[in-house]
C-alpha cells in the first residue's frame, strides 16, 4: 500500500480490509470521485480475496479504483449487509453457501417465488446489491464475494469461477471458498474502516460537499433499535410489529441494548424465527413453544459425553455427520445393532421430547437451554416424509454437534448444519455395516433388500432408499424407481 493514506483494518487471519489512497493517475475533475482513487484489499481468514493476476503476469493484494462508491455502498448498507440473514428465496438443494445461492437462484420455477416470477427475481436483485461486493463497484474487476450474517458469524463466500472477471486479463487468484468469521469483530473491522477513511478525507478535502457529508453519515453509523428486523424473515417481522406488541418490544429493548456498531446481537426469539418464514401470530407462539427447555430432569453424564460441537463445514458436511454418528455408535456400545426405541432413549437421557403440529415448512426444532437441559421436536404436520422419518435422530444430532443453542430444519434452513445433522440421523439409525448385511450379497438392491433394511432398522421407505442412495448402494433413478414401488 502507498499513497498518503495506509492502514489495515481487522486481523488478516480472521477478517481484515486494507485501504490505501493516493493521487489519481486519470483524474476527470470531479473532486470527490479523483481524491478518492486507492487500493481496497479484502482477506478472510488468511487468504486474500481481492489478490489477482494480470495479464503481464503481475500480482496485486488488491483492486485500484476510486473508492467513493465502495464507501458509499457501505455508509449506505452496512447495517443490513452485517445483520441480514434470510435469503429471499428457500435455500436450494446443495447450496452450499451465499455464492452458490445466488448461481442456483439465477433461474427458478414460479413456485420457489410465491408464484410472483417478478418481485421474486427483484427480491434476490436487492439481495444481491446489498451482500455482493461485486456491486459495490459495477465498473471495475472486482472478485465475486458475498456476505451474509449466520448466527454469530459473518459467512464470506466467493465465486470467480462461475462468474469470472469483468476483464479478461485479469484473474482472482482464490477461485471458490467460503470462511466464516465472527461476526462482532469483522462488522466493527468494517465500521472502523469506513469512519476512519472517511473522516481522513473529510480533512484533507474540506471544501468538497460529497466527502464531508459522508464523512458525518460515517460518524453517526449504528444500528436503530428496529433493525432486529433484518435477523429474521421480512413478513415474520411485520407480523410481530403489527400484532405482538410484547415480542416486537422485547426485541427493540434487545437491539438498543446490545448493539455493537452496526451489528445486532441475536436473541433466543430471533435465532429460531431466522430460519422459518412464519406469517400469523399463531404459527409463531407455536414454534417458540416447541424449543421451549423446561427446566426438568438434566442430560445424562452419558449422553454429555457424547457432545462434540463445531461450525460445520460448508464442503460435504455431512462426512462429518456420518463420522460423528459413527463415533456415538461407538461410544455406545450399539454397533451395527438397531436403535429399538430412540424416543425412549432420549428421554431417558433426559432430553425432553415432543410432537407439536407446526408451519408445514418447518421439519425438526432441537434446542438446548445450557450443558444441562435440552428438548427436540418433529412437526407432525410437517411436509417431507422423508424429514419425520429420520426426525429425532436429526435433532439429536443438532444437541451434539451445533454451536447454536437452536436449530431449526426446513424449507428455510441454514445449509450446512442442517445437511450435517441430517446424515449424522440417518447414519445413526442406518449404520453402514449392519446395512451392508441386511442387504445381502445380491448384484442389484431391490425392493425386497430394501424392506429389509426398513425391518431391520425401523425406518420409512423415504430415508431408507435416500440414505442407501447416499452411499451408493443405488442411484437416484433407482431410487425413485423402488420408493415408488414401496409406497404404492
Amino acid at each position: 500500500m502507498s499513497g498518503w493514506f495506509a492502514r489495515q483494518f481487522g486481523d488478516r487471519d480472521q477478517f481484515a480490509i486494507e485501504i490505501s489512497l493516493g493521487r489519481d493517475p486519470h483524474p476527470i475533475g470531479v473532486a470527490h470521485v479523483d481524491a478518492t482513487w486507492g487500493t481496497v484489499a479484502v482477506w478472510a481468514q488468511g487468504r486474500c480475496l481481492t489478490r489477482s493476476v494480470s495479464g503481464e503476469s503481475s500480482v496485486a493484494d488488491g483492486v485500484s479504483w476510486n473508492l467513493f462508491d465502495l464507501m458509499e455502498w457501505f455508509v449506505a448498507g452496512s447495517v443490513r449487509l452485517v445483520n441480514e440473514e434470510p435469503l429471499p428465496w428457500s435455500l436450494l438443494p446443495g447450496a452450499r453457501d451465499a455464492s452458490a445461492w445466488a448461481n442456483e437462484s439465477a433461474q427458478l420455477p414460479k413456485a420457489r417465488t410465491g408464484g410472483d416470477e417478478k418481485c421474486g427475481f427483484e427480491a434476490r436483485s436487492s439481495w444481491l446489491a446489498a451482500h455482493g461486493l461485486r456491486r459495490a463497484l459495477v465498473d471495475v474487476a472486482m472478485p465475486n464475494v458475498v456476505v451474509r450474517r449466520l448466527g454469530a458469524s459473518l459467512e464470506v463466500s466467493w465465486d470467480n469461477e462461475e462468474w469470472k472477471s469483468s476483464r479478461p486479463d485479469v484473474r482472482f487468484v482464490e477461485p471458490r471458498g467460503c470462511a466464516f468469521v465472527d461476526a462482532r469483530s469483522a462488522s466493527g473491522a468494517l465500521l472502523e474502516a469506513v469512519r476512519v477513511v472517511t473522516r481522513a478525507l473529510a480533512e484533507r478535502h474540506k471544501d468538497v460537499r460529497e466527502l464531508l457529508d459522508l464523512a458525518e453519515r460515517a460518524a453517526r453509523l449504528e444500528a436503530a433499535s428496529s433493525d432486529w428486523r433484518w435477523l429474521v424473515h421480512r413478513r415474520t417481522a411485520d407480523t410481530i410489529e403489527s400484532a405482538m406488541a410484547g415480542l416486537a418490544s422485547k426485541l427493540r429493548d434487545h437491539t438498543a441494548a446490545t448493539h455493537s456498531g452496526v451489528l445486532v446481537p441475536h436473541v433466543a426469539e430471533t435465532l429460531l424465527l431466522r430460519e422459518a418464514l412464519l406469517e400469523t401470530p399463531a404459527e409463531i407462539l407455536a414454534l417458540l413453544e416447541a424449543a421451549r427447555v423446561r427446566q426438568s430432569e438434566p442430560l445424562s453424564n452419558d449422553l454429555l459425553r457424547l457432545v462434540s460441537r463445531s461450525q460445520a463445514s460448508p464442503l460435504h458436511p455431512w462426512t462429518a455427520g456420518y463420522e460423528v454418528a459413527t463415533h456415538v455408535r461407538e461410544l455406545l456400545g450399539w454397533g451395527a445393532a438397531p436403535i429399538e426405541d430412540l424416543r425412549g432413549w432420549l428421554a431417558g437421557q433426559g432430553v425432553q421430547v415432543g410432537d407439536p403440529t407446526l408451519a408445514r415448512g418447518i421439519a425438526v426444532v432441537a434446542a438446548r437451554s445450557d450443558e444441562q437441559h435440552a428438548t427436540v421436536a418433529v412437526n407432525t404436520a410437517g411436509r417431507w416424509p422423508l424429514r419425520r422419518e429420520t426426525g429425532l435422530a436429526t435433532a439429536l444430532g443438532h444437541i451434539l454437534m451445533d454451536p447454536s443453542p437452536v436449530a431449526v430444519d426446513g424449507e428455510w434452513e441454514h445449509w450446512p448444519t442442517a445437511a450435517r445433522a441430517r446424515a449424522f440421523g440417518a447414519m445413526l439409525l442406518m449404520p453402514e455395516e449392519g446395512v451392508a448385511d441386511a442387504l445381502g450379497s445380491g448384484e442389484a438392491v431391490d425392493a425386497a433388500g430394501v424392506e429389509r433394511v426398513m425391518d431391520r432398522f425401523h425406518t420409512g421407505a423415504h430415508a431408507t432408499t435416500y440414505h442407501l442412495m447416499n452411499m451408493g448402494f443405488i442411484d437416484d433413478e433407482r431410487r425413485g424407481a423402488i420408493l415408488a414401488e414401496l409406497t404404492g
